[in-house]
């Protein structure tokens, strides 16, 4: 197995991979992962149960 290597992306880096990621499946959550600072494993844990579309609010329980 190959060892995680996280990146740090500047803007027109993540402008790069958002794009990239455009009209894929990896859209949403490469999008709620940049946008909302959040680890792959928080992303991967969400559910719908932890998004609340009213109130705009994600909560992060995994």
């Amino acid at each position: 197995m190959r060892k995680y290597q996280n990146n740090i992306y500047d803007a027109n880096m993540l402008k790069i991979l958002l794009e990239a990621a455009n009209g894929t499946d990896l859209y949403i959550p490469v999008t709620l992962g940049a946008s909302l600072g959040l680890r792959r494993g928080e992303v991967l844990g969400l559910q719908w149960k932890n998004i609340n579309l009213n109130t705009r609010r994600v909560e992060i329980r995994q």
